[in-house]
């Protein structure tokens, strides 16, 4: 007995310092239990909604249903893949016989609409006029009002090539003239066999870059531009070269060089070292930099000034 009694003497004895800790920590928890407790008389007890009195009918829109756009294999994109609640209209020159289901979706077809003209090209369909879209189910007078301009078919007759377009007024019909490559907007350049908006947008854009072509060879850098689509309309494309936009080797500076298609970091960063230290450059100079191979060298060449 005396041995537990000194065990719990030695255990739980406080001297006066741990005594006023403990007291002062009991006054600290008591005070923070009162406060507590006084909170709801201070602000008052916050008041719960009656859940029976709410119209839950003014929060719900039993008219408005989640749209789900199902992609078709065929048309470049994922099968069942949800497109965002709003995909801004974008109009542009297309063929209804070409067009997929991304593009028509894009040009303000409905979901419903551009499945129906999509399934109907795959059953055999095909339409020989701009007018015949109007057929199409789902196509009102307002929806073909707003893409009518930008409808061009294509006639694949055997006899003769023709582009039936409603750009100018129904029904006008016109035969392919040769076209001129550096100066050809969208519009011409879909008129082309094979050649569809995007096709026409990637040419113009790449043609921007380049400050024009000088050679049709340059056409097969387009992405998805193929060599056969390139030689199916070898007869009716020219270029004129004095239209071309050169650089001013001597002159321009670093970050409008390495803009060009043709100018990576590195080979930009090489002439514009040598123009500092040597002075103004010639043909011989870029040949005999050893940064370019002799295919690039022919490419590249035409679309320098060295004055």
């Amino acid at each position: 007995m005396g041995r537990l009694n000194k065990f719990f003497s030695n255990t739980f004895h406080f001297n006066k310092q741990e005594r006023n800790g403990v007291f002062v920590l009991i006054c600290i928890i008591a005070i923070l239990i009162a406060v507590r407790l006084a909170l709801p008389y201070m602000f008052g007890t916050p008041a719960r909604p009656d859940l029976a009195a709410i119209d839950f009918s003014k929060f719900s829109s039993p008219g408005l249903k989640q749209k789900k756009y199902h992609y078709k294999k065929d048309s470049g994109s994922v099968s069942g893949k949800q497109l965002p609640a709003s995909i801004p209209v974008q109009h542009y020159v297309f063929d209804p016989n070409t067009v997929s289901y991304d593009e028509a979706i894009q040009l303000g077809f409905p979901s419903k609409t551009a499945r129906i003209l999509v399934n109907f090209r795959e059953k055999g369909g095909y339409f020989k006029t701009a007018v015949d879209l109007k057929k199409l189910y789902g196509m009102n007078d307002r929806l073909y009002k707003e893409l009518e301009p930008y409808i061009l078919v294509h006639n694949n007759s055997k006899a003769t090539t023709t582009y039936t377009t409603n750009a100018r007024k129904p029904g006008l019909e016109r035969k392919t003239q040769v076209l001129e490559l550096n100066t050809a907007d969208s519009v011409s350049l879909v008129a082309l066999k094979a050649i569809g908006p995007a096709l026409a947008h990637r040419i113009i854009k790449y043609r921007t870059l380049l400050g024009g072509f000088h050679s049709l060879k340059q056409l097969s850098e387009i992405y998805g531009l193929r060599d056969s689509v390139v030689q199916l309309n070898m007869p009716v494309i020219h270029l004129d070269v004095s239209l071309i936009h050169k650089l001013g080797i001597n002159t321009i500076g670093f970050n409008e060089l390495k803009k060009h298609p043709y100018f990576s970091f590195q080979a930009t960063q090489a002439i514009i070292n040598y123009r500092n230290k040597h002075g103004k450059l010639n043909e011989a100079d870029i040949r005999n930099l050893g940064i370019f191979t002799p295919e690039k060298l022919e490419r590249l060449l035409p679309y320098l000034d060295f004055n």
